[in-house]
C-alpha cells in the first residue's frame, strides 16, 4: 500500500502535468509555441516547495514580469549579439533583488525575450497572462487539498 507521502508526490505530480497540459492547450489556441512560454520550472518550485519565498505569487508574477522586460530591453539595447543574453540574465537578477522578487525560473523569461525573436507583446501574453494563471491554478489546487497556499501575497 502506498503511504501518505507517494500519494502526495503523485498528486503533485499529476497537478503538475493538469496545469501545463492547460497552459500548453492555451498556448496552442493562441498560436504560441509552448517551448517559449517558460513557466514549467515555475509549476515545479511553486508544487515541490510552496512556503519557499520565490514560490509565492508576488515572486511568481513579479520575477517572471522583471525577467520578459529585461530579456526585451537587452535584446533592443544591443540587438541580438553574444552578450544580449548575459546583460538580459543580469539585469533580471538586479531588477528581482532591487523589489524583492526574486524568482529564480524567470531566469528562462529573460533568456527567451532576448535571444528569440519576440515583440513586446510577449511581455502581456505569454508571460504576463501565464504567471497569473499560474497563480490562480496553484491557488485552486492547494485549496482543493486543503493546503495553505500562498503564505502570503505581497
Amino acid at each position: 500500500m502506498l503511504n501518505h507521502r507517494w500519494i502526495s508526490m503523485l498528486r503533485d505530480a499529476l497537478a503538475g502535468f493538469a496545469g501545463l497540459a492547460l497552459m500548453q492547450i492555451l498556448a496552442d489556441f493562441g498560436g504560441l509555441p509552448m517551448t517559449g512560454i517558460p513557466f514549467a520550472c515555475s509549476v515545479i518550485l511553486v508544487l515541490a516547495a510552496p512556503g519557499s519565498e520565490t514560490a509565492q505569487p508576488r515572486n511568481l508574477v513579479a520575477g517572471h514580469l522583471l525577467a520578459a522586460l529585461s530579456g526585451c530591453a537587452a535584446a533592443l539595447i544591443l540587438t541580438p549579439s553574444w552578450w544580449t543574453l548575459p546583460l538580459a540574465i543580469g539585469i533580471a537578477f538586479f531588477a528581482m533583488q532591487a523589489t524583492r522578487s526574486m524568482h529564480p525560473p524567470a531566469g528562462l523569461t529573460a533568456a527567451i525575450t532576448a535571444t528569440q525573436p519576440v515583440s513586446w507583446d510577449f511581455v502581456f501574453s505569454p508571460v504576463l497572462i501565464g504567471a497569473l494563471l499560474l497563480v490562480a491554478l496553484s491557488f485552486v489546487y492547494f485549496r482543493s487539498i486543503g493546503a495553505r497556499w500562498p503564505h502570503s501575497w505581497f
